[in-house]
């Protein structure tokens, strides 16, 4: 774990005088004004409601919406400084990534988005934007039928692809691989799509799980659309070249929220505070 942190931070001074990225990267997103909360509120409840099942959340690791693993505190700590951040910057949207597959990346999002889901002021959204190899469904426990490329590509309704959780998290999915995934996902009808999305839900949060940087172009394609990004990596397995270098990447890309460091072990009685 020091071996990733002494490089990140090494990269990170390199990379100092070659540009600023708060200076280059502007926000794409900010909150527009806000339509009549009763319609707003009527939208939402429009959407077909999804009632997750606890026990397959729980075998699946979703930690954030029973909260009876302790381990969904870590999830809060970051649920609260990536929202201080979006504050901060009038953003609303991160994109959430990884150097290679297995690093949790998608495990990350979706406790995120519960964990958001439990601020009732808050309305969130999360999709699924991994479309070579869509995880989310399975990790979800969603049935079939959904497709987030039937989203992007258009429709009379924006939101007929997602379900939603209680009434402020909105989902969208999809179940089963998909073609041409960053042709898509680069497309000015995408665009639209997602336009459409935030102008109807009028959301706070939108989390966008992507799918690893060096797998294949989607997320490059797909970062001019989102206010900033979050960078998963696996201790002891990513290595410290990929970091290096997908971490680069996204800081000349996207406002680069910081790196989380997933499947670290450590002595749970030194951070057993709540027990």
């Amino acid at each position: 774990m020091e071996r990733i942190r002494d490089a990140i931070q090494k990269a990170r001074q390199a990379r100092e005088g070659e540009s600023d990225m708060d200076a280059a990267m502007m926000p794409r997103s900010g909150h527009r004004g806000r339509s009549d909360p009763q319609l707003l509120g009527q939208t939402w409840s429009q959407i077909a409601e999804f009632q997750p099942d606890a026990h397959h959340f729980m075998r699946n690791r979703v930690v954030t919406m029973a909260c009876e693993d302790p381990s969904h505190t870590v999830f809060d700590i970051m649920r609260t400084k990536i929202l201080a951040a979006l504050k901060t910057n009038k953003w609303r949207s991160v994109a959430i990534t990884s150097p290679s597959p297995h690093c949790g990346k998608t495990l990350v999002s979706a406790n995120l988005a519960f964990s958001f889901a439990r601020l009732k002021e808050v309305r969130t959204v999360l999709i699924d934007l991994d479309l070579r190899r869509p995880q989310m469904a399975r990790t979800l426990g969603l049935a079939k039928g959904h497709s987030v490329a039937a989203f992007l590509q258009g429709g009379d309704d924006p939101t007929s692809q997602f379900v939603r959780v209680g009434a402020n998290l909105a989902i969208c999915v999809s179940d089963r691989p998909q073609p041409f995934s960053a042709e898509l996902l680069a497309s000015s009808q995408s665009r639209r799509s997602l336009d459409r999305l935030l102008d109807s839900l009028q959301p706070d949060v939108v989390i966008y799980d992507m799918p690893p940087m060096m797998a294949s172009d989607d997320t490059l394609a797909f970062l001019p659309n989102a206010d900033c990004s979050l960078l998963i990596v696996e201790a002891e397995k990513t290595a410290i070249a990929e970091v290096d270098q997908t971490e680069q990447d996204l800081a000349e890309n996207s406002n680069l929220l910081g790196v989380v460091l997933n499947k670290c072990r450590f002595e749970t009685e030194k951070y057993g505070y709540y027990d």
